[in-house]
């Protein structure tokens, strides 16, 4: 038997503690992070967050959105516990703007939950864009990633959009 812990960040890192006597009582227990493939393009505007693994691979859903409202919403449910999570915006109000920020994110019941912002992403188009390091530990970033940004990017394009998008 498998014990997930789904709890928020603040909850978890106060309590590690008790969380660290439930992993001796219970070895397999495992902690996660709720993390969505979301969003899609409106007229002028558009958002997306994307969440990837370490390697910036698709992590593979828990849940997929089939019936009900799916325009520019929720489209897809993972449970990580460590990864990386990409929003992204763009607006065009004469000239075309992508703005948006990669965090990372661990979950671990020896140093409990952490999330920082690692860098920021601008550009005028899905292929002409830059990403600004926040922290110097993660200087190898934009190669992993490159192909999970561009599908952020494209999904912000993507009309009223209704299904997760893969690279």
């Amino acid at each position: 038997m498998v014990i997930r812990i789904n709890v928020d960040s603040d909850i978890f890192n106060d309590n590690l503690e008790v969380f660290k006597a439930l992993k001796t009582a219970y070895p397999r227990a495992k902690v996660r992070r709720y993390c969505v493939q979301s969003g899609g393009g409106y007229s002028n505007t558009g958002y997306a967050t994307i969440t990837t693994l370490l390697t910036g691979k698709k992590p593979k859903p828990v849940f997929i959105k089939y019936r009900g409202h799916r325009a520019c919403g929720l489209h897809e449910i993972y449970w990580l516990s460590a990864g990386f999570v990409i929003n992204m915006k763009y607006w065009n109000k004469g000239i075309p703007k992508f703005t948006g920020d990669i965090q990372f994110f661990k979950c671990s019941f020896k140093s409990g939950y952490i999330e920082k912002t690692i860098a920021k992403t601008r550009g005028e188009a899905v292929n002409n864009y830059e990403i600004e390091i926040t922290d110097p530990i993660t200087i190898n970033i934009p190669a992993i990633l490159k192909p999970a940004i561009e599908a952020a990017m494209k999904k912000c394009l993507i009309y009223h959009c209704r299904h997760a998008v893969d690279w």
